[in-house]
């Protein structure tokens, strides 16, 4: 049925079914309020599939418990990652294990971060964020190591010797398990001289 403002498909107990109003807003199982409005029903089956030619469901977005809980669910149906994009360039990747992979499209652990050496790639910063921590991995030196930084400096290094290498001495080699620190090291003091 329909009116020149709109199209509207019933099923035979003259339920609507598919409706295209004349803004070009289109619903399925309802009448649409958005560009596209998609009435799932009340079971965790409801939803949008998207499938290959050959019928096989690959990705679905749906609501799991609706009516209970209502969580969202989207992602992979079949054995399959899931790739989230910006720009058309994949910057998450989680693999069909559960791996989670940021810069990194074949994780190695459950959360495998990957960027340039000598940049923080993980930050943690309270609410302001006034401050912060961060982690990345180093590439000064003959040594490859972890950084720490804080307040987006590096102010420790764990090099792959087993040395550290605390404050400004971050770009020197540190002895193999042993320490080069910048400033003065108090053992049993608070203001070492």
């Amino acid at each position: 049925s329909g009116t020149k403002d709109s199209l509207t498909v019933k099923d035979k107990d003259n339920n609507e079914r598919l409706t295209v109003l004349g803004n070009g807003n289109v619903g399925i199982g309802k009448t649409p309020t958005k560009k596209l409005s998609v009435e799932i029903g009340s079971t965790d089956d409801g939803g949008i599939d998207l499938s290959h030619s050959s019928g096989t469901v690959f990705a679905r977005i749906g609501c799991v418990n609706p009516g209970v809980d209502n969580n969202t669910s989207m992602g992979s149906v079949s054995n399959n990652g899931l790739n989230i994009l910006t720009n058309n360039i994949t910057r998450m990747h989680i693999d069909s294990s559960g791996k989670v992979g940021i810069g990194a499209t074949a994780p190695a652990k459950l959360l495998d971060v990957q960027g340039n050496y000598d940049n923080e790639l993980m930050r943690v910063s309270d609410a302001s964020p006034a401050h912060s921590m961060g982690f990345g991995v180093n590439g000064q030196g003959n040594n490859w190591g972890g950084d720490i930084f804080i307040d987006g400096t590096i102010q420790l290094v764990v090099e792959s010797n087993g040395g550290l290498c605390l404050g400004s001495y971050r770009g020197n080699d540190a002895p193999a398990n042993g320490l080069i620190c910048a400033g003065n090291v108090g053992i049993g003091v608070t203001s070492p001289s």
